[in-house]
């Protein structure tokens, strides 16, 4: 489990929830949520339409963004992306994360969508 919230996801989920989201990951058991090859789908999908293949920047900042989606939604139970968006749009750009809003916004909401579809 310490895979799973360390690193850049552990800041990012720091930012949003001060901890509160590391008890909801234990709870919910978002580690089986995390599907590395659904992941992995969705974020080649997300960039196959391009002109240029993406970057492995770009890829790293996908995942990263998908996961914050997917473990937000543990603090956030029940609600819809749109309820939220604004709170999670704060807590990325608080998290220290280098990569804009707008760069990731897709991919913070399809990891937060997968969540409330899977729980």
């Amino acid at each position: 489990m310490a895979g799973v919230v360390g690193g850049p996801l552990g800041a990012v989920v720091g930012a949003i929830a001060g901890g509160a989201i590391a008890g909801g990951l234990a709870g919910k058991g978002v580690g089986e949520l995390i599907d590395p090859t659904a992941e992995g789908e969705w974020v080649r999908g997300r960039f196959a339409d391009r002109e240029h293949p993406a970057t492995e920047a770009e890829l790293a900042a996908a995942r990263r963004a998908f996961r914050f989606g997917l473990a937000a939604q543990a603090r956030f139970p029940g609600r819809s992306f749109r309820e939220v968006e604004d709170q999670l749009h704060h807590g990325w750009e608080e998290s220290g994360e280098a990569v804009p809003w707008a760069d990731v916004y897709e991919s913070v909401k399809a990891g937060f969508e997968r969540s409330s579809a899977v729980g």
